[in-house]
């Protein structure tokens, strides 16, 4: 075949696209020597058939598809964010304060231990294995210009007998804090009320142990008091390492 003007052309096409024209020559029901012939028409302007058209039509399409496949590998695609990733939410930093007081409106039922007319933080001394029984009245009643609520009558084995006294005759009996401030604590829990109508049972206190609190800059100076029963919870803590600073009675 004679060479025609062009040819450079018509070797790289041959050469780099022979197989893919042929696949589309092939649908046009050409056979491999059409394939050559026609783009040797091609190129020299010989063509005139429909299926010449054809072929430059496919043979164009194709090339052009070929380039623009080419360059999707430069086309960045945009990062997917996931709408369904849990936030976690920042932990809430307002520290908030609450003042805790003695509700006065509180309905509050009167105590009697074995008929002694008693404050009910006496329940706090007491060991309940030695609680015979006890006995809810719904009747109310008016003591010392206070009303109360019901009536509660607790009554103690015939042969245990009760050693009661009070936080401040304790106070004179096992310190020497006569003349100073004091606040008293029973099993961690402060005691609010009156020290003298306060009650305890001695046989039942495990240990009594004594802090000097002083602030100056506060003006605080005033003696903490802890009672400790004997619940088996204070008595296996009692058998621990003790905390050094502190007087033990």
């Amino acid at each position: 075949m004679t060479i025609l003007p062009g040819d450079a052309t018509f070797r790289l096409l041959s050469g780099l696209c022979k197989n893919s024209y042929f696949l589309i020559y092939r649908a046009l029901d050409f056979d491999n020597d059409s394939v050559t012939l026609s783009l040797s028409y091609w190129l020299t302007g010989k063509f005139n058939s429909i299926k010449m058209r054809q072929v430059l039509i496919i043979s164009a399409v194709f090339f052009f598809s070929l380039n623009a496949f080419g360059q999707i590998r430069n086309i960045k695609v945009p990062q997917v964010i996931n709408s369904s990733t849990k936030v976690e939410s920042k932990p809430d930093t307002i520290i908030k304060v609450s003042y805790v007081n003695k509700d006065v409106s509180e309905r509050e039922p009167v105590y009697y231990l074995n008929g002694q007319l008693v404050n009910e933080n006496i329940l706090k001394t007491i060991n309940p294995k030695i609680i015979e029984d006890i006995r809810i009245e719904k009747q109310n009643i008016t003591v010392e210009n206070k009303k109360y609520y019901g009536q509660i009558f607790i009554n103690t084995k015939s042969n245990y007998k009760l050693q009661l006294i009070s936080l401040t005759d304790l106070k004179l009996k096992y310190t020497d804090l006569h003349r100073t401030s004091t606040i008293f604590m029973i099993d961690n829990e402060i005691i609010d009320d009156n020290y003298d109508n306060i009650l305890v049972d001695e046989n039942f206190i495990l240990k009594i142990s004594v802090e000097k609190i002083e602030n100056r800059k506060e003006r605080l100076k005033f003696n903490l008091v802890k009672i400790w029963t004997r619940t088996e919870e204070n008595i296996r803590k009692s058998k621990e390492i003790r905390i050094r600073g502190i007087k033990e009675i």
